[in-house]
């Protein structure tokens, strides 16, 4: 994905994927367009598609990341606790 018609496109077909369920489908269409033009978007529309599709070792590892790179982010931050919390990796808060 080498220009932004094939990123957009890349990501109208992850979030079609999301919509019908298949988030297995929607994070790897995501990663792609994520690998060509990163953005905080992209690693939120990535993450909640990996927790969606129970990869939660592999959203937070992503997350983590992404935290780094785009630092003050509360939507990838939160989307970091989520995942950590559907992995077990931190108790459920009551």
């Amino acid at each position: 994905l080498n220009s932004p018609t094939l990123v957009q496109a890349a990501i109208r077909a992850g979030d079609a994927s999301g919509r019908s369920g298949d988030y297995a489908a929607a994070a790897s269409l995501y990663e792609r367009a994520y690998d060509a033009a990163p953005s905080a978007d992209l690693a939120r529309r990535r993450g909640r598609a990996l927790r969606l599709s129970g990869q939660a070792q592999q959203c937070v590892n992503f997350l983590e990341q992404s935290v780094a790179r785009f630092r003050v982010n509360a939507v990838i931050q939160t989307e970091l606790a989520r995942c950590a919390l559907a992995g077990g990796f931190i108790p459920d808060a009551e």
